[in-house]
């Protein structure tokens, strides 16, 4: 798996810019993490070139401190920091 960075405020709009790039959501999940916060992992897909490209946008909030990262396979790695790059530039 590879990781790429992400600003916390931008795991929503990001994951909306990868629904009109033609990802689809394959799960959300989110609850309670270390007793007095919250997370969640949206995991999205794409075939590119007929292999499946995925991807896990993951964000969590612990008493106000905000932290995030994209998970993706190596599929996903060219598209994904291609649109990351655009999604920062516009």
């Amino acid at each position: 798996m590879l990781y790429l960075q992400i600003k916390p405020n931008d795991v929503e709009p990001f994951k909306d810019y990868l629904l009109v790039n033609g990802w689809d959501i394959v799960s959300q999940d989110g609850g309670q993490s270390n007793f007095i916060g919250w997370a969640y992992i949206i995991h999205l897909s794409k075939n590119i070139e007929e292999k499946k490209a995925e991807t896990w946008l993951h964000f969590s909030d612990n008493q106000g401190m905000q932290e995030s990262h994209i998970e993706l396979n190596m599929v996903a790695k060219l598209e994904l920091t291609e649109l990351l790059k655009n999604y920062y530039a516009s």
